[in-house]
């Protein structure tokens, strides 16, 4: 768990370091389009042994739509890359940053995900899915994503477990 914590700490670092560039910001509301690759992550805790390991390439897409600059429901897929899947249902809750020329944000998920097998037979689980991470407007509709999505609990022989994705992409916003 130390390993995931100090991911979340880099990454609230590296808003930090983004939010003290520059002035200026953009209002975009309405539908949005992600799409972002990166590596998976497994993390349980049994007994007294706690482990998490980086391993498999993995993708995750979303869409949404902004309510306002603060709201958004969003569904998405992520392919985790080990013979894993996951849909998932989510609301993320954004802060906007006036820094660049086409601003930034720092958000939250809370939602749940849907995990089912590809290979090896069937087996499915729906569990509670939490994620954060950053947003830097790189143009007037498209934004750079630094994210990190986590299912909790997702195997039942563990005291504590997550699966999830670190992963960087591109969001399209159509409004």
């Amino acid at each position: 768990m130390s390993s995931l914590k100090t991911l979340f700490a880099i990454m609230g670092l590296s808003v930090a370091a983004i939010s003290s560039a520059a002035a200026g910001s953009v209002d975009m509301k309405g539908l949005y389009v992600d799409g972002s690759v990166g590596v998976n992550f497994t993390s349980y805790s049994f007994s007294s042994i706690h482990s998490t390991t980086f391993s498999k390439a993995g993708i995750n897409v979303n869409a949404g739509y902004k309510v306002n600059d603060y709201l958004a429901p969003e569904i998405g897929y992520t392919y985790y890359g080990i013979g894993l899947n996951g849909v998932d249902v989510a609301l993320k809750g954004m802060i906007p940053l006036n820094v660049g020329t086409y601003g930034a944000s720092i958000f939250g998920k809370v939602g749940a995900a849907h995990l089912f097998t590809t290979s090896g037979g069937s087996s499915s689980v729906t569990d509670p899915m939490l994620g954060a991470g950053f947003a830097v407007g790189v143009s007037k509709n498209v934004d750079w994503t630094v994210q990190a999505n986590a299912v909790i609990d997702s195997f039942s022989n563990y005291s504590y477990s997550t699966i999830g994705l670190v992963s960087t992409g591109l969001t399209y916003n159509f409004g």
